[in-house]
């Protein structure tokens, strides 16, 4: 009977042993680096993070359930009802899912606003380039690549247009000025995307 008793008792010591190292990496990686995160990575794993810890309960639970079997003692331990259980896994089931979409989509909309951004740009520097290219002279314009990426064409279209405007002496309107200086600052070229 002890032979048995320990064994079941090392069993399940085993099996929630695993996930709870899984789970201890999990819960140390999202509050060590929430807050060095962007806006939506920070609520999306702080979700996780209590999703976790809310699971922790579950897991607490179920632990002593199972060595209640073997170990009757555990049966005094005052634990949660069933429905309370079923509850909290399913709130854990939403913050863990919930909290892993939300950075997914944030991205997905950050890169389309981005897209559409310089779309918006790249027409909105199209006709200065041109106005500005035709009155510097037709040996400045040089061959563009339509296939290039939006973000490569826009910040060679402002390189030509200061180039254009240095050679020309000046005939960029102080709104035009203005759009290019914003763009080039958004674009920021220096930084890793």
């Amino acid at each position: 009977m002890i032979q048995l008793l320990m064994a079941a008792v090392l069993f399940v010591l085993a099996a929630a042993r695993i996930p709870a190292v899984v789970r201890n990496g999990r819960d140390t990686a999202c509050f060590r680096y929430i807050p060095r995160m962007r806006r939506s990575f920070k609520a999306g794993f702080t979700m996780v993070g209590i999703g976790c810890v809310v699971g922790m309960l579950v897991v607490v639970r179920f632990a002593i359930g199972l060595l209640s079997v073997p170990v009757p003692a555990l049966l005094a331990v005052p634990v949660p009802s069933d429905a309370a259980i079923r509850f909290l896994e399913m709130v854990t089931i939403v913050l863990v899912g919930a909290g892993l979409t939300v950075p997914a989509l944030a991205g997905r909309t950050s890169r389309n606003r981005k897209a559409r951004w310089e779309a918006d740009t790249v027409a909105g520097v199209e006709p200065i380039r041109e106005r500005i290219l035709r009155d510097a002279g037709p040996e400045r314009l040089l061959e563009s690549d339509p296939d290039a990426p939006a973000r490569e064409r826009l910040h060679r279209m402002i390189v030509e247009v200061w180039d254009a405007e240095l050679a020309s002496g000046g005939t960029l309107t102080a709104g035009e000025r203005t759009f290019l200086l914003a763009a080039d600052k958004r674009l920021d070229l220096n930084r890793i995307v």
